[in-house]
């Protein structure tokens, strides 16, 4: 049986080709990797460590060993803001932006402010859930959505309700019993989840 290769195919090869290439060069990821330090120039860990995309999409959560190494895996092309948090109220943020190739040997330095919340965000139907730690001193907590107060909580949880599909910026600032407040939270970003479809 003869097997005859029709024209019409041959038009098309050449378009798929494209395509799959296309989808290898820009589906490639990198990686990023390190080590955190503190104010010395000392080893810290483990810390946790958010890193958020130019949306405001949460794309890795991850949380070190002990000797405050990293490596995120599969990071594509692409600006981000990446969120540290260690413990004894050790913390930062920097921007970084991945170009073509493994971002290797950063070396992220912490501070300590025992005053500084560190918050950690759940989306949940129709809202978002902050948590954070207990800071040194505190009375009470002001939640900040977008820069704007929407809150203020003696507890370290706190439920903002709001509608699905939209990200929010989230910070939280302790507040002490004289009255004085400390260090704003760094940043953290989330959005309500769509409530479960009814009658499917």
């Amino acid at each position: 049986m003869k097997f005859i290769l029709n024209p019409f195919h041959w038009g098309r090869f050449p378009v798929i080709v494209a395509i799959l290439m296309s989808t290898c060069v820009y589906g490639q990821g990198f990686s990023i990797e390190g080590r955190t330090y503190n104010e010395a120039g000392k080893k810290i860990g483990s810390v946790r460590i958010v890193l958020y995309n130019i949306d405001k999409k949460k794309v890795v959560d991850f949380k070190t060993p002990g000797s405050g190494k990293f490596k995120l895996k599969n990071i594509p092309d692409g600006n981000y803001t990446m969120n540290y948090y260690g413990e004894g109220g050790y913390g930062g943020t920097e921007n970084i932006s991945v170009n073509g190739e493994n971002l290797n040997d950063l070396s992220p330095t912490l501070q300590s402010l025992d005053d500084q919340p560190q918050i950690k965000l759940k989306p949940i139907v129709g809202g978002v859930e902050i948590n954070w730690r207990k800071t040194v001193g505190a009375v009470e907590f002001i939640i900040y959505r977008n820069n704007e107060e929407v809150g203020t909580v003696a507890e370290t949880i706190y439920t903002d309700k709001i509608e699905a599909g939209t990200t929010h910026a989230y910070n939280v600032v302790a507040v002490k019993s004289d009255q004085s407040k400390g260090a704003r939270s760094v940043t953290e970003y989330s959005k309500a989840l769509l409530p479960a479809p009814k009658n499917v």
